[in-house]
């Protein structure tokens, strides 16, 4: 990309159609950041790129571990490598980390000059990043390198900033797609674990002469830590148990139901 190139009216609706058109048949985070990557290709050339896009704001100073933020990333011309061997993904570091905790848009002529930068591969020797924006919040970064001096200049940096500011739409939606579908799935799992709690719970009380005994368990949440239960004794007794494990929620039912069949275990051993 030369100097002399701007963005007129013209060549911005022709970004606009791109993306759209990529974008617009998936909700795939994913697909959405492969599409873009694709796209930046051909208006910016580059040796290597990549986009990483956070499932929260930073709200705090670096150097954090990002390997758990990360919604979803795509990358071109890097070398395969564990998350947690990566400086930016590991503890924040390089020019892509700086991006995200700044909002900042950095251009490196040449990365050996450059401060923030940290070597991703061989061979690069000038990098550009600017930060992918939502509502004023920094949600990632979209990242190009050269293995040429003075590759990206600031009509490029204009291109890239104009291209992730349109494209930051469609990646919020998918991200908030990606949470919908990952709250529904927790509902579910809920709504599972409530039935199987349930079922530990007794479903009838015991019949004793002289004696009448009623029960009902009604939880503030889906799942908790109440419980009672009706265990057979020697000697046509019946043993009640009431108990209430201190917190709520997931927690409170794994240390109700590892009680119950702890408690349940004793009885059998000492009767």
């Amino acid at each position: 990309m030369t100097e002399s190139f701007r963005l007129d009216p013209e060549r911005k609706y022709q970004l606009l159609l791109q993306i759209s058109e990529e974008v617009r048949g998936t909700l795939d985070l994913e697909e959405v950041l492969d599409h873009l990557i694709d796209t930046v290709k051909r208006v910016v050339d580059y040796d290597a790129a990549g986009i990483f896009v956070l499932n929260k704001t930073i709200q705090h100073l670096f150097p954090v571990s990002l390997t758990s933020l990360i919604a979803g990333m795509a990358m071109r011309g890097f070398p395969r490598r564990a998350r947690e061997d990566d400086p930016m993904l590991n503890s924040g570091k390089g020019i892509i980390g700086h991006v995200i905790a700044t909002g900042e848009t950095v251009v490196a002529p040449d990365v050996r000059l450059n401060p923030y930068y940290v070597a991703g591969r061989n061979g690069t020797l000038s990098e550009i990043a600017v930060p992918i924006i939502v509502d004023k919040r920094v949600i990632g970064a979209l990242n190009l390198e050269s293995n040429r001096l003075n590759a990206f200049s600031q009509a490029d940096a204009e291109i890239l900033r104009f291209i992730s500011n349109a494209a930051a739409i469609s990646i919020e939606k998918a991200i908030l797609h990606r949470q919908i579908l990952g709250s529904k799935r927790l509902e579910n799992q809920l709504i599972t674990a409530k039935e199987v709690q349930a079922g530990l719970l007794p479903d009838a009380p015991p019949h004793l002469p002289g004696y009448d005994i009623a029960a009902v368990n009604l939880p503030n949440s889906e799942i908790g830590g109440d419980y009672f239960d009706y265990i057979d004794m020697p000697c046509d007794r019946v043993g009640i148990t009431i108990a209430d494990v201190s917190g709520k929620g997931v927690p409170a039912a794994l240390i109700m139901a590892t009680f119950r069949a702890l408690l349940r275990s004793q009885v059998r051993q000492n009767v």
